[in-house]
């Protein structure tokens, strides 16, 4: 079994933005996305959603985010799973995120915004929003968790031992230095 990594090479941040979008959210609407979507743009004014836009203007969209949304109930609405923009988002902007099974396999819960309500999501938006400096420094701790942790290099450096025995794991921060 497999994790979802981040691509350094195709992943990369775009110029500097101003953040100008509080909360996006960037996915399908299925579920019962429309309804937290709704509940939480009750409570906090600020919310963008983006369905089917280019990869480029999705990491824009996240360059200019505040928070961006990750909602991680599936489709047929029968359990929570890992959404692939988690190794992304970070990236560019805090992961506010609804609990999901594998969450301890990418962060620790002082790296992301955890959230059980959209009640609790609100609190901790308007606490980050009123803390630069606390914004800041969580941005700086999901990034860095991102960028030590959840590369694709980190997942082929265990995948590719269980292929090739003989294969040598690399020196991944090595790596990113030499690269990214």
């Amino acid at each position: 079994k497999t994790r979802w990594a981040f691509n350094p090479t195709t992943m990369g941040a775009p110029p500097a933005q101003a953040r100008d979008i509080s909360v996006s959210h960037i996915g399908g609407l299925h579920s019962n996305r429309v309804a937290q979507l709704n509940a939480l743009s009750q409570v906090h004014s600020g919310i963008e959603v983006y369905r089917e836009i280019p990869y480029d203007v999705v990491k824009s969209v996240w360059a200019r985010s505040h928070f961006s949304l990750c909602l991680t109930m599936n489709a047929l609405m029968t359990l929570r799973q890992t959404k692939g923009r988690i190794v992304e988002i970070p990236n560019f902007c805090p992961l506010l995120t609804e609990p999901f099974p594998t969450l301890d396999l990418y962060y620790k819960e002082d790296e992301v915004i955890l959230f059980h309500s959209i009640e609790e999501a609100q609190e901790k938006i308007n606490f980050y929003l009123n803390n630069d400096d606390e914004h800041k420094a969580l941005f700086d701790r999901g990034r860095r968790a991102l960028w030590e942790r959840n590369t694709a290099y980190h997942e082929w450096n265990e995948i590719l031992p269980k292929i090739d025995p003989t294969y040598k794991r690399k020196n991944v921060t090595e790596m990113l230095n030499e690269h990214h």
